[in-house]
Parts: structure tokens; C-alpha cells; sequence
């Protein structure tokens, strides 16, 4: 199938058939979804709703509003509207279900939200059902994989535009809103979704230069800029851009709610010898790890092909960092969250399989040079991992 060819409707069906057959083996009596990417994954509507799934009865869909726009595009037979739980907890009691543990996504729902869940559900446990959709998630069907691709193309117009556009003089905060500019024009989203409570990002994602690049900040981010000032320390700042810096720009890429993670390096000017050195070291730890993926291994193995690039090397101490502060980790699934599992990371021993996205994102940073950074959107296939962006895995040098 081509890039061009819009895939069939996923088999949603299937998807709850799945999902269920997990809850029954992990001895839940029902769930409720109330995360917005979940419900669509398994129902194919983004409007807010509270789906009730009760294994070996068929789902049912509580939209919060505009139930008719609900029912025009949702894969489930029942849609009610309802904004509380308290419906859903009534179909539970008329089902015949007195007690047990039903599961609710305790990841990310609000405490609020727990406390009224416990009190509908009263003679019910109330545990986490969230690495049950977000293992069933981990692996993209054809129409999640020409949705990623589509999502991974938006980087060829922005690369265009920092090309054209990146020149000395210039601030950060320019070259983020050219980009951005460029980036929506082209169809993306201008939001980027985590399942971390706290996280966010700017839409243009990160743009960073010069001494900047060595700030680290945040929780699960190295390359990462220091914003505009301390309520948002990341992101593109107000330092002008000069001759001879390097910048990075990485960001989810964001198409009709899929998500693909990318950036590349470029040189404002001509790149020295040291930059080029630091960009193949880059691209031979992104190479290494590429080269590791394989259906049946472990996550963590991605990492340590990657890391074996640089141990006994004077990049050792640079590799995702420096300092106290290096991540150990290489990547992360991505999908309709743009941190999703597994991470390829150590201590991850989840196991890859056909049809995972994954991000692969190595860097070396220091102070006395900043950062280089590559990274790239894969699938894994039988054979190994596929890169999808068309954009050169280069160094590129601007203006």
C-alpha cells in the first residue's frame, strides 16, 4: 500500500475483543475509559465520553455532549449521553455484578475524578487498567501506520523552511515562529499529547541554540532549551541566533491526532571539524540502534547497542547528557501519545514486536559545545526497524 493510499477503518471490533480478553485475564469484572485517546483507539471518537467495557456484553459509550455526533462515527451500538458515572455504575449493578475490581486509567485521570469513581463504585476495588490499553495500543494496525506517516511528513516542510529561512540575527523565538507557521499551514495539529500529568510543549516543539543547547531542564527531556522564562523553562528563548551555532529542533509531529517524533542538527554557517565528528558519532549510535531492533527482543537492548557506540571513548560522558544529568534511555514508543511504551531504556525488558513506532533519539551534549541530536520515527518489521521520513539523516548547514 502507498503512502498515498488511505488504509481500511480499523477493525475496532477487534480492538475491544482484545482489550476484554485482558481484563478477563487479569481478573477485572469491567472497566471504565475515560481518557480521549484511549476511547478512540478502541471506538474511533474523539468527542469526551465514558466508555463501560463488561467482558462478554457488548460496550457501551456515555457521551458527555453531542450524542448524535457520537453515534454518527463511533464503532459501539449503544451511545447514551451521560455526563456522570453514575449511569454506567447502574448498568454495572443491572448486569448482575455485586463486586470485584474494575478498572479505570489511574495514570492519568484526575484525583477528583478516582474519589468519584470509588464512591459510584463503592462495593467494587478500584485498580489501574492502563497498561492494558497501552499495551493493546503499542502495536499500530495499517491504518495507525499511514496515519504516522503522514505525521512523520510534516518534518520535510519544515525542514524546507529552516533552510530557507535560518539566518544569523535572528532569535530563537523567530525561527520557532517560522516554523510553526510552516508546520500549520501544512495540516499539524499545533498540540502534542502525553500521558506524564504535567507535561507539555510548545507546538513548534523545541528550538534551541548555541550555549542553550547545554541547559537541560525539565523531567524526561535532555535537549531541551530554556524557554521564555522560569513557568515554561524549555523551548525556544529570545538569545539571538549567531554564526557559526549550532540548533535543534525536535518535536512531536502532530497529524489528525497521530503522532511521529523527529529532529535534526543544523549549523548556522559552515560546521567545524568538531561538529562533524559529534554529528557521526550521533548517527553511528542511531545506526547501532536501528540495526538492534528486532521482533522478541527486549527494549532495553535497543539502548545498550546504542551506548556500546561511545563506552571507552571521549564521548562516553556525553552520551544523553553530562554531568548527574544523562537520561539512559535512547527512545520511546510514540503513537496518539508521544510518549508511549515500551522506552527503550535500561530496565525495560518489554519485548518488541511487529508494528511498534518507536522514536530513536541519541545526543551528545556538553557545555564547551552544546549538542547534537538526531532523531527519527521507526516501525518494526519482521526484518528489522523501517525509518519513515524521507528528510536526510544529515548534518545540515545553514544560512
Amino acid at each position: 500500500m502507498s503512502q498515498a493510499q488511505e488504509p481500511e477503518r480499523p477493525d475496532y471490533a477487534r480492538r475491544q475483543a482484545r482489550f476484554e480478553t485482558a481484563l478477563v485475564e487479569s481478573g477485572f469484572v469491567a472497566a471504565i475509559l475515560l481518557d480521549r485517546r484511549n476511547v478512540f483507539y478502541l471506538t474511533g471518537t474523539g468527542q469526551p465520553c465514558i466508555l463501560l467495557v463488561v467482558p462478554n456484553h457488548p460496550p457501551i459509550l456515555y457521551a458527555r455532549r453531542v450524542a448524535a455526533w457520537v453515534r454518527s462515527e463511533a464503532a459501539v451500538e449503544r451511545v447514551e449521553q451521560a455526563a456522570s458515572l453514575r449511569p454506567a455504575a447502574g448498568r454495572v449493578r443491572e448486569l448482575g455484578l455485586k463486586r470485584g475490581r474494575i478498572g479505570l486509567e489511574l495514570d492519568v485521570i484526575p484525583g477528583r475524578l478516582y474519589l468519584k469513581a470509588r464512591e459510584s463504585f463503592a462495593e467494587f476495588e478500584i485498580d489501574d487498567v492502563s497498561s492494558m490499553i497501552l499495551g493493546a495500543r503499542m502495536t499500530k494496525d495499517a491504518f495507525e501506520q499511514h496515519q504516522l506517516r503522514r505525521s512523520a511528513a510534516l518534518f520535510d516542510r519544515l525542514h524546507e523552511t529552516v533552510l530557507e529561512s535560518l539566518r544569523p540575527g535572528m532569535r530563537e523565538i523567530d525561527v520557532a515562529a517560522e516554523v510553526s507557521r510552516a508546520l500549520r499551514r501544512a495540516g499539524h495539529e499545533n498540540i502534542s499529547f502525553y500521558r506524564r500529568w504535567d507535561a507539555c510543549i510548545q507546538p513548534e516543539g523545541l528550538v534551541v541554540s548555541g550555549s542553550n543547547l547545554a541547559r537541560i531542564s525539565g523531567l524526561a527531556m535532555t535537549v531541551t532549551g530554556v524557554g521564555l522564562g522560569p513557568a515554561l523553562p524549555w523551548g525556544a528563548s529570545e538569545r539571538i541566533v549567531q554564526k557559526g551555532d549550532l540548533l535543534v529542533i525536535d518535536l512531536g509531529l502532530n497529524r489528525a491526532g497521530y503522532q511521529a517524533d523527529m529532529s535534526r542538527t543544523y549549523v548556522v554557517g559552515r560546521a567545524d571539524k568538531l561538529t562533524r565528528e559529534l554529528f557521526e558519532v550521533v548517527l553511528a549510535c542511531q545506526q547501532a540502534a536501528i540495526d538492534a531492533i528486532k521482533p522478541g527482543i527486549p527494549a532495553e537492548d535497543v539502548y545498550a547497542a546504542a551506548l556500546r557506540v561511545v563506552i571507552g571513548t571521549r564521548w562516553e560522558g556525553h552520551f544523553q547528557g553530562y554531568g548527574t544529568e544523562r537520561g539512559r534511555y535512547i527512545g520511546h514508543g510514540v503513537g496518539l501519545d508521544l510518549d508511549e511504551p515500551p522506552v527503550l531504556a535500561v530496565g525495560d525488558t518489554t519485548r518488541l514486536r511487529v508494528g511498534m513506532a518507536l522514536a530513536i533519539e541519541p545526543k551528545l551534549i556538553g557545555p564547551e559545545f552544546g549538542a547534537v541530536q538526531l532523531e527519527d520515527t521507526v516501525f518494526v518489521h519482521d526484518g528489522g526497524a523501517e525509518v519513515i521520513s524521507a528528510v536526510p539523516r544529515a548534518l545540515f548547514e545553514v544560512g
